[in-house]
Formats: C-alpha cells, structure tokens, sequence
C-alpha cells in the first residue's frame, strides 16, 4: 500500500495533478489562504501558491476535485491498515479542500459578491474552513473541533458557521434524562465516548466520557438491560480480507 501511495502521489507522475510533493501541512496553508485563484480579482493568491495547483491543469479547480477525490478513496484504506496512524489530520485536510473547491466555483461564479462590491465578498479560505470543521466533526462527533479550528486557522469569523455545521454532534449534558441517555446510547452504538457539555444553551465543552462507563454506572445504578450491552459486530479490516483470501487459496 505504501508503494501504491507513492506512486499516485510521485510528482512527476500522477502526483502533479494534485500537488502531490506538498505535505497536508502545506496543503492546509493553501487551503485556507484568505485569496482566491481568479485571474481577474484584486484577492488573487500569490503566484507561488497558484503555481502548486497548476503544474497539471490550467484550471486549479480541477487539481481540488482530483485531490479531494484520491485522498476520500485512499485515505479510508489506509486507515484499516495494521500500523499506527492518524484520523484527524487527513479528514480535516479532505475536508478543507473540498470547501476550498466550493468557494472557489463561487468566487469565479459572483466575483464581485453576491450583493455586489458594496456587499460581503466571498472569501474561499472561510468555505475551506467550514468545510474542515463539518468533516471532521462528522468524523469524530466532538464540538472542540469548532474550537480547535478557530484556535489553529485564526479565522474567528467562521465561528458561526463552524457552530452551525457541528449542530449535530451527538453530545451528554448535566440534565440529560435516563430516556434521553438510553437513547443516544442505543442509536449510536459505533461510538466510543460523548462529549460532556455544561449544558445545551451554552455547550461549554467540560470533558468526554467514555460509552463503557456510561454503561457501567447504568448498570450499577438501575440493573442490566440487554438492549443497550449489545455490541456491535466490528467490520473487517482489508489486512484481514486479505489474510482470509490467502489463508482460503493454501487450503484449495
């Protein structure tokens, strides 16, 4: 797999299409640039940045689908893989270039603003933002991720945005009821652990805990119940597919 990998992403291959010699790193820091890749805008990214995503296309738009396209495929594969490895980074990384590729198609769509000059400008560096937090909050169901965002990328005003798009997250209050807790923990059997909230006005994050915990003082407290001890029947990863597959071939 690690052979695969870099050869798609050799960057005198396949690789320059999508930038493949820059790091998510660098990726990032072109991703959430406050600037635009229009030729005619006065927020026009600087030429060494352009000159990242236009090696292969013409048009970088085409680089930001390509990339967010091999890394939504390549990245799960990876991730069932037997060697330690990351979630975070990559989902935040996929995330913020599929929000750049969309406020890049609404920049060159209304350059000038949706209201004109006199109105708010679309800015791309937002939408790739919005785009980082609303995956990988999708992927982890924490609200510290709108924080982490704000904290690491300086953009504050995406703080509403990022907010409405982890509005979702499934997440444990102080007043949470026995019949709301049942519920969550029987519709969300493949998490792990909650985010634990002041409360839902102010959703300040205190903590996490884990669902085995919750599970255990359930128990302790009102007695066992069968339907929430089920445990979900855990996927196969592609190393056991393929160890499976090998093992069936001696065999025959």
């Amino acid at each position: 797999m690690a052979v695969f990998i870099a050869m798609m992403t050799f960057p005198d291959g396949i690789g320059k299409f999508f930038a493949g010699y820059l790091t998510f790193h660098e990726t990032l820091s072109d991703f959430i640039a406050n600037c635009t890749f229009m030729t005619n805008s006065s927020m026009r990214c600087s030429e060494h940045v352009i000159n990242h995503w236009t090696m292969g296309f013409s048009n970088p738009l085409y680089a930001f689908l390509l990339y967010s396209l091999f890394y939504f495929i390549m990245v799960p594969i990876c991730l069932t893989l037997f060697i330690p490895n990351g979630i975070f980074v990559p989902c935040f990384v996929m995330g913020a270039s599929a929000g750049r590729l969309i406020g890049e198609v609404l920049a060159q769509t209304w350059p000038e603003g949706m209201r004109g000059l006199d109105g708010p400008q679309i800015y791309p560096g937002l939408y790739a933002v919005v785009g980082a937090a609303a995956y990988t909050g999708s992927i982890t169901h924490s609200l510290s991720i709108a924080v982490i965002v704000c904290e690491t990328t300086g953009q504050l005003c995406a703080l509403l945005p990022v907010l409405i798009m982890l509005r979702d997250v499934v997440y444990i209050t102080r007043d949470t009821t026995y019949r709301e807790l049942r519920e969550i923990l029987l519709e969300t059997s493949h998490l792990r652990s909650y985010p634990f909230v002041a409360d839902r006005k102010s959703t300040i994050l205190l903590g996490s805990v884990s669902r085995r915990y919750l599970l255990y003082l359930l128990t302790r407290k009102l007695g066992p119940e069968p339907k929430l001890n089920v445990t979900r029947r855990r996927s196969k990863t592609a190393s056991e597919i393929m160890n499976t597959i090998n093992n069936f071939r001696q065999l025959v």
